[in-house]
């Protein structure tokens, strides 16, 4: 359980020009839905790392995803990617993307109803993040990986909120 840095909500996500997710209204609450097509989806989140969060006692950061999904999966998957990368002054374009790290997570999906909230927590160390500092701007890719078919999970993915902390 890391150290709070900052919530990102659905509303704040940028769309990139290809293989965007969709944001969404479910039950008057803005997600961003992530289909289990043969594309893998993503939505990107730009902020400014907190001044203080870099620690050199603590290994790095943890990216906790809050989401839901459309339907029941018993027994089945869904693959969560997340790539930082920093953000050079002279262009802030979604798609020009050279990530520094990328980490992911494959995650057992709760067979409960539709809508449930679940989370899952990707770690990365400083290094995979590409280390950013207090007060550097990067972004957070966020992508479900359904194209090579780890990600059995049926119906859309919602994503509620992300979270990054420091561990």
């Amino acid at each position: 359980m890391g150290i709070s840095l900052l919530t990102l909500v659905s509303a704040s996500a940028e769309l990139p020009a290809s293989a965007p997710a969709d944001l969404e209204v479910i039950n008057y609450r803005p997600v961003i839905a992530f289909d289990d097509t043969v594309v893998d989806e993503n939505v990107v989140f730009s902020f400014s790392i907190p001044y203080s969060s870099r620690d050199t006692d603590r290994p790095g950061y943890e990216v906790w995803l809050t989401y839901s999904m459309a339907s029941p999966n018993a027994a089945k998957n869904i693959k969560w990617l997340a790539n930082f990368e920093k953000c050079i002054s002279d262009d802030m374009s979604a798609d020009n993307w050279a990530a520094a790290g990328s980490e992911l997570y494959t995650n057992p999906v709760v067979p409960t109803a539709a809508y449930t909230l679940q989370t899952v927590v990707i770690v990365f160390t400083f290094v995979q993040s590409g280390d950013p500092t207090g007060a550097e701007y990067v972004r957070l890719r966020i992508t479900r990986g359904t194209d090579d078919g780890l990600d059995d999970a049926a119906g859309d993915a919602y994503l509620a909120s992300t979270e990054i902390r420091i561990r």
